[in-house]
C-alpha cells in the first residue's frame, strides 16, 4: 500500500475517493488514511496551518479538513482560520472558494467550541475534587473530634483515685439536697472547689437553681459559671 509523503495529497485522495469507481473507492481511501496515520498532530498542525497560505484551494480546503479533524490539537489553528476566512473575501468568487471561506469559518467554530467544552469540563472536575476535598476534610475533621470526645470520656477512670472522686461527687449531690440552706451552699463551693467533672457536677448544680432560698440558687448560679470541662 502506498504511503503518502505529503499530507495534503492524503486529504485530497480522501475526497476524490468518493468519485472513484467502486472497485478503485475503497482501495483509495484506505491508502490515504494509511498515509493520514503517519503523522503526529504535533507535526500536522504547523504544516496545515502553512498550507492555508498556499494559493490553491484545492489543498487549502484539505488543510481546513486535516486541521478540523485533530480536534483540540488544533486550537492554534484557530486565529489562521479567522484570518483566512477575511483574506479570501477578496479573492475570486467561485463555488470552491465560497465553500473554503465556509469551511474555514465552521472549523474554528467547532474548534473553539471544543475548547470551551474543555475548559467547562475541567472548571466542573476541579470543582467536584475541590468538594470531595472539603468533604474529607470535614470527615476527617469529624472524626478527630469523636475520637478526642472518646479519650475525654475515657481518661479520666484511669486517673488515680478516680473512683473515690465520684463517691465524693455523689456524697456531696446528697448533701445539696440538706435540709439546711448552709449545709446545701457548702456542699455547691466543694463540688467547685474539688473540680468535679463537669458532667457529674452540672446537673447537681442546675436543681439548685430552684432551691427555696435565694442565696442557695445564688451559689449554685455561681458554680455553674465557675465550673469548667474538663
Amino acid at each position: 500500500m502506498k504511503a503518502f509523503k505529503n499530507f495534503v495529497a492524503a486529504i485530497k485522495v480522501l475526497r476524490q475517493a468518493a468519485t472513484l469507481p467502486d472497485g478503485e473507492r475503497a482501495q483509495a481511501a484506505a491508502a490515504a488514511r494509511a498515509g493520514l496515520q503517519e503523522w503526529s498532530a504535533e507535526v500536522m498542525v504547523p504544516r496545515m496551518i502553512g498550507e492555508l497560505d498556499s494559493g490553491s484551494v484545492d489543498v487549502e480546503r484539505a488543510a481546513i479538513s486535516a486541521l478540523r479533524a485533530a480536534g483540540l490539537d488544533a486550537i492554534e489553528a484557530v486565529p489562521t482560520l479567522m484570518a483566512y476566512f477575511e483574506r479570501t473575501a477578496n479573492r475570486k468568487n467561485s463555488d470552491v472558494q465560497n465553500y473554503a471561506r465556509k469551511e474555514a469559518a465552521y472549523a474554528a467554530e467547532e474548534l473553539m467550541r471544543k475548547a470551551r467544552q474543555l475548559v467547562e469540563e475541567q472548571e466542573r472536575a476541579a470543582k467536584q475534587a475541590l468538594q470531595e476535598r472539603e468533604q474529607e476534610e470535614q470527615r476527617e475533621e469529624q472524626r478527630e473530634q469523636a475520637a478526642a470526645r472518646q479519650q475525654r470520656e475515657l481518661a479520666p477512670s484511669q486517673e488515680p483515685g478516680w473512683e473515690a472522686l465520684m463517691r465524693t461527687v455523689e456524697l456531696l449531690g446528697d448533701s445539696t439536697q440538706d435540709p439546711s440552706p448552709d449545709v446545701r451552699i457548702a456542699s455547691i463551693n466543694a463540688l467547685v472547689n474539688l473540680n468535679a467533672p463537669y458532667e457529674k457536677a452540672a446537673p447537681i448544680l442546675r436543681a439548685r437553681l430552684d432551691d427555696d432560698e435565694a442565696r442557695v440558687r445564688v451559689a449554685a448560679a455561681n458554680a455553674l459559671g465557675r465550673l469548667r470541662p474538663r
